[in-house]
This record gives C-alpha cells, structure tokens and sequence, in this order.
C-alpha cells in the first residue's frame, strides 16, 4: 500500500461512502502535496473545490483536485534563498515525468497510472488575508479549507465564472449551488460558526458582503426559475421552499435559506 493510500485508508470511517474514483482523486492530492512540499519546502497545501467536500460527507462527484497553497515561507528545494510562486511551482512541473503540464496540469497516480487534473491557486491571492488557524481543518484525511471558508468560497466563485461554453458555466453553477447549500446546512448540523473573518472575503465593507451576497442569490434563483438541469442532475437538494428565499440583511443580521445569521461580537451563527 502506497503513502497516499495509507494516509486516506486511515480516515476510512470519515470517508466510507466515498467512491472508487474519489479516493483516486484523494490519493492523488496526497501525492501532489508531497511532491510540492518536496520541491518547494515551507509550503502549505490544502484541498478546495469539490473534493474537499467529500471530506465532510457530500456525495457529489468531481472531476479533478483543486488545491490552495500558502507559499508565504515556501522556498525551492535546490535554491533556498529563492521564494517560490505558482509559476515558479509550474515551471519545476514540466521538468517531473509524473506531471503533464500545459493549459492545464495533471498527475499521474501511482497506483492506477490515471492522470488526475491538478488546480491550484496561491491561497494568499484569492482569500486576503489567508488565516490558516481560522480556515482550515487539519482534522480530515487531507487537511482542507473548512467548511465557512467553503461557503463563501462557493460565492465568489460562481459570481466569477466567466467560461465561454454556457453549457460548461451552467453546470459549474449547478455544482457551486449544491456545494454551497451542503455548506449551509453541514455548518447548522455541526453549529460551526461563521465568523467575520470568513464574510469580509466578500468585501471590506457589510454592504460589499450584502451586495455579493445578494447577487448570489440572483444568481442561483435564475437558475430555479428558468429550470436550468442542463445535465439531469435530478440528486440536487434544497430546490424548494429555502432556495426561493431571498438572502436579506435585517437589523439583527444575515438571514440565509431561511436560516438566521445572527452577530454575537464578532461571530455570525447559522
């Protein structure tokens, strides 16, 4: 048995229901995370996107590993007075016979010899500021961005989606509405709260979050209203009743999908 095979087969009671295909995306993010690490020592890689919510019970399949890395203090592994970037890790990349890179970037998997697509982004860009102790949970099989910094993850991305294939769009935002409302309602299950920290991702100010938010909601409601099931997905959940309300901010906080965000100092609970 491989490293990356241990590493998930540990969390085997966590990860019972996930499949064939996800446990070779889940071992192949060990082994990516492994060679970063190897190659670029003082990085922090962790799981976003689609497989990161596996990790907290969701059923939904993915195509490829989408990871986010801290490389504040990450260095290259033959150089250490140089700091390493994205584009400093994708130039080591096409140098490693394990790697195809190109527009876009897969591993091979040990076990199988399947190439996984691997995305990954500088965590610092796209989170400001990245917190790890606030944002990640390190209590999972492969540590991943927890599930509030998912949630509004889940926001920014689908109001930033810009493919040119409608068809290719529309099924991304199918994905990131279901991902979003698993979000809402693991975080009410769990009674995680979400903090002001995870809500000024989606601007400085409350009206920046309240507009971002309530664009959101436009969003995901054109595609209830219009029927949009560009692929029958007939397993999304929560098209009913808590999908047609409108996101709203009210005097005492955000209310959600009918659930109340309620300010307690600095902490919004579901």
């Amino acid at each position: 048995m491989s490293t990356s095979q241990r590493q998930v087969a540990q969390f085997s009671p966590s990860l019972a229901a996930t499949n064939d295909h996800n446990r070779t995306l889940l071992e192949a993010a060990v082994e990516f995370a492994q060679w970063v690490n190897q190659h670029a020592p003082g990085a922090t890689v962790m799981l976003c996107g689609g497989l990161a919510f596996t990790q907290y019970g969701s059923q939904r399949t993915t195509k490829d590993v989408d990871l986010c890395m801290d490389l504040r203090n990450a260095v290259r592994h033959d150089n250490q007075t140089r700091r390493v970037d994205v584009n400093a890790l994708k130039s080591m990349a096409s140098t490693d016979s394990r790697l195809i890179v190109g527009p876009k970037i897969f591993w091979k998997h040990s076990t199988t010899g399947t190439y996984v697509q691997v995305d990954f982004i500088d965590a610092n860009l796209f989170y400001a500021p990245f917190d790890y102790r606030r944002m990640v949970d390190s209590s999972i099989a492969i540590p991943s961005l927890n599930l509030p910094t998912l949630l509004v993850g889940k926001i920014r991305t689908a109001l930033q989606r810009n493919q040119s294939d409608t068809s290719e769009r529309s099924h991304k935002h199918i994905n990131d509405f279901t991902d979003f409302e698993f979000a809402v309602q693991q975080c009410v299950i769990r009674q995680i709260p979400l903090t002001m920290s995870h809500l000024g991702h989606l601007g400085t100010t409350i009206e920046d979050q309240v507009n971002m938010i309530s664009d959101f909601t436009k969003l995901r409601l054109s595609y209830l209203q219009a029927n949009l099931d560009m692929n029958a997905l007939g397993w999304i959940p929560a098209w009913t009743q808590p999908l047609t309300r409108p996101i709203h901010c009210g005097r005492s906080g955000f209310y959600l999908m009918g659930s109340k965000l309620l300010q307690t100092s600095e902490t919004w609970i579901l």
